[in-house]
């Protein structure tokens, strides 16, 4: 029995060891980037931020939101 004790956590002790094991992975990238990138269309207007719910068109949304904000201690 006692050899099988042995046996066991040596056997337990070079998994863990294994798993500490590191491996080199290659971070060089293969993907080539442009030099300068370039916006075709200057963008127009502003994004409503102060209502964002009501974009989704979701009355049982605006009705938990809006309740939300109406009971609201801060």
């Amino acid at each position: 029995m006692e050899k099988f004790t042995k046996k066991l956590t040596l056997i337990a002790m070079l998994v863990i060891l294994n798993a500490c094991v590191t491996t080199s992975v290659n971070m060089k990238s293969n993907v080539d980037m442009p030099t300068q990138f370039e916006q075709t269309q200057q963008a127009t207007g502003s994004a409503e931020i102060t209502y964002w719910w009501r974009n989704w068109n979701d009355p049982q949304l605006s009705n938990l939101i809006e309740q939300g904000l109406q009971h609201n201690l801060d």
